[in-house]
């Protein structure tokens, strides 16, 4: 239990720091599209995921309890992967 309370404490603590990182990124003029596209982006992360989970839970039934939830823990980690692959690939662009 005292997991799942560290966890839901910390997971969305980068949150403000990304959106502020955005907004620095952005152009002024597109700012507003570019919060919104995050926001749509987000909830259809958060519409999938659970699809994506039960969808390998389903898939690896016959294997070990550890290796079918790891896998499915995994697979909610791969968003992440590609999340920061994406930010370390921009470029900040003077003026």
């Amino acid at each position: 239990m005292l997991l799942v309370l560290a966890y839901a404490f910390t997971c969305l603590g980068d949150s403000p720091i990304l959106t502020t990182a955005l907004s620095e990124a952005v152009r002024p003029g597109y700012l507003g599209r570019v919060l919104a596209w995050r926001s749509l982006l987000g909830f259809i992360a958060g519409a999938l995921a659970p699809l994506a989970f039960g969808g390998v839970l389903d898939l690896l039934q016959h294997a070990s309890p550890a290796v079918t939830w790891g896998m499915a823990f995994a697979t909610l980690g791969l968003g992440g992967v590609i999340a920061s692959y994406c930010a370390m690939r921009l470029q900040s662009k003077p003026g």
